[in-house]
Formats: structure tokens, C-alpha cells, sequence
């Protein structure tokens, strides 16, 4: 759908810019949809603006790299956008999963959004919490089997990944989570 006006690209590209520098986690999706730009229209113009006002783009102190929507950040909104309550742990849990996983799992590649769901599905799963898969993959914006796929590497590394002193005994039972489903050929 093209822009309503030519400002809306820009006024766009500002806001995700804003967020970036706020620190808060956005991606180019959500501020794409929300304000009614193609993602190729907020690209472009967010690039236009980075050319021109000369903001980093390598990371370092002032640059972009760091600002990014990281899956710790996006787990905390998907646990809210879930009506996960802090008591449960499910938060605590998917944040130290996706911290441990950038130590011990291969997700190089991956989406924050992809890594944060699979790491609420997992944390779910892993606390007791039934299964939520089709909600957590709504607010994630993504599909059951790219969830399936982050869950799959995490289970592997289940053992590595739950690290008893960091996870209350008896809550955080490794015996609760399901074998991932194998992928379908096509």
C-alpha cells in the first residue's frame, strides 16, 4: 500500500528513529504497519535520513548497532502483549534464555523477533505454562515453524541453557519440555 502522503515515509522514518535513539524496540515491520508505509518506503526513507543527518550505522557509542530491537527487549513486550504476569517467571526465564543462548546456541542469522518468541515458547514450556505457541507467534509476527526451528536449537542445548543456580529448583523443570516437532519435507 503506498503512503497516504509523501510525509507519512518521513514522519515514520522519524518515529523509528526516536525509538531507536530512546532505546526503545521497535522493528521496521511494527512502524511500517502502524503508520500505513511499505517497509521499501520507511527503508528508504530512514536511509535518506541517515545519509543526511549522519548517524552511526557501525555501532560504537552513538550508533545504531546497539539501538537495535534486540530479542531481550522484545521479550519483555511479547510477555506483556501475552499477559504474562511477572509472577509467573516466564519473563525472568525467556530474558536468561536468550542471553545464555548467545553463549551456547548457533541463532547467528536469526531475527530478534524469532529468537525472543522461540525463547518465550521454550521458558513456557519449561515453567509449566501451557502451550501458547499460536499467541506467542501472533505477537511475534511470525510462524509456528520458524518458532519451531529457534525452539529446536534451544532444546538441544537445554541442558546448557537452564542452569539450575539461575532458575528457581522445582518451577524450572527440564522433564516439561516436548520434543520439538521435526520439520515436514516438502
Amino acid at each position: 500500500f503506498p503512503p497516504r502522503t509523501p510525509l507519512d515515509g518521513i514522519l515514520a522514518a522519524c518515529i523509528f528513529v526516536g525509538c531507536k535513539r530512546a532505546r526503545i524496540p521497535r522493528t521496521l515491520q511494527e512502524i511500517a504497519q502502524s503508520m500505513g508505509v511499505t517497509k521499501k518506503e520507511l527503508g528508504r526513507r530512514y536511509l535518506a535520513m541517515q545519509k543526511q543527518f549522519q548517524f552511526g550505522v557501525g555501532g560504537g557509542k552513538d550508533g545504531d548497532a546497539d539501538l537495535a530491537a534486540g530479542p531481550r527487549g522484545l521479550v519483555t513486550r511479547y510477555c506483556n502483549h501475552l499477559h504474562i504476569v511477572t509472577s509467573t517467571g516466564i519473563e525472568a526465564v525467556a530474558a536468561e534464555v536468550v542471553a545464555r543462548a548467545a553463549e551456547v546456541c548457533s541463532l547467528d542469522g536469526r531475527r530478534p523477533t524469532t529468537v525472543a518468541a522461540g525463547a518465550i515458547y521454550f521458558a513456557c514450556a519449561l515453567m509449566g505454562l501451557e502451550n501458547k505457541m499460536k499467541e506467542i507467534c501472533e505477537v511475534g509476527g511470525t510462524t509456528e515453524s520458524t518458532v519451531q526451528g529457534v525452539y529446536r536449537a534451544l532444546y538441544a542445548k537445554r541442558e546448557e541453557l537452564v542452569k539450575t543456580d539461575k532458575f528457581e529448583v522445582g518451577r524450572a523443570r527440564l522433564d516439561r519440555l516436548p520434543p520439538p516437532t521435526q520439520a515436514v519435507p516438502v
